[in-house]
């Protein structure tokens, strides 16, 4: 995980999509928890994001 993300904060949360997402956000929501995006990266034929919770 380092290698390809770097370092990555405790409680990180790390999300695949199966297709790119080309629009603009800001957030993410996951049940009830929000997420910002840390990083990004777009593979082939899909995109991952790491997260981190954001507060309200």
């Amino acid at each position: 995980m380092r290698l390809i993300y770097g370092r990555i904060e405790d409680g990180s949360v790390t999300a695949h999509i199966q297709n790119h997402y080309n629009r603009a956000f800001d957030r993410i929501r996951i049940g009830e928890k929000l997420y910002k995006v840390e990083r990004a990266r777009n593979l082939r034929h899909k995109q991952t994001f790491v997260l981190t919770e954001v507060q309200e």
